[in-house]
């Protein structure tokens, strides 16, 4: 299914700009400036991410006529913990807040990077293997690349691939860190919304 989903992504990821060319009229900017954008997101890696992704842009964040804009998200994770003899699943949350750029001049979609200050946290639990603990972590490298396909609607179709370094806390419980991926990639996309 990552893998999937991650050549999903890259074919997005590759057709999007071709597309853009040939359906000018349907990726004319509308005007004004539509300043916030909230989308739903979902995106494979380890943990899996199901969430809320907000995006506004500020007046002052427009440098050398390229576009930047705040973003944050709530997500729910998903995880498989596997250590010796055992594996079990294991449900969270993550927070995250950062930036975005975008690379095409005058133009607040298209292709763009982003990167977030994240924390996330994970409780695994198992009554009938009697396993009970808790997984956390910090990132302050937590980076995608995407295309953010924007119609004159305001609906936007936004495919990304990126990387999370993620900083472990000691794992709590009967969760030890040391069986889990630090440096994870993941693929995903964003549907949503822009308006004023």
């Amino acid at each position: 299914m990552h893998r999937f989903l991650f050549s999903t992504a890259l074919f997005l990821l590759f057709q999007l700009p071709s597309w853009s060319q040939t359906n000018s009229d349907e990726l004319t900017l509308p005007t004004p400036l539509l300043k916030n954008t909230i989308s739903g997101q979902f995106d494979a890696s380890d943990p899996s991410h199901t969430g809320i992704h907000f995006e506004r842009f500020a007046k002052t964040q427009k440098i050398k006529d390229l576009y930047r804009s705040h973003v944050f998200e709530v997500s729910s994770l998903h995880m498989l913990y596997k250590a010796p003899g055992i594996s079990v699943r294991g449900r969270g949350f993550e927070l995250g807040i950062g930036t975005r750029n975008y690379w095409q001049k005058k133009k607040p979609f298209g292709i763009y990077t982003e990167n977030f200050l994240t924390y996330g946290n994970v409780s695994v639990r198992n009554a009938d293997k009697n396993f009970n603990g808790t997984y956390s972590y910090v990132s302050l490298i937590n980076t995608n690349l995407g295309y953010k396909f924007l119609f004159k609607n305001g609906l936007s179709v936004d495919p990304y691939v990126g990387f999370n370094w993620k900083w472990t806390f000691k794992g709590q419980g009967d969760v030890d860190n040391i069986n889990v991926d630090h440096f994870v990639f993941k693929a995903g996309i964003k549907i949503g919304y822009s308006f004023q």
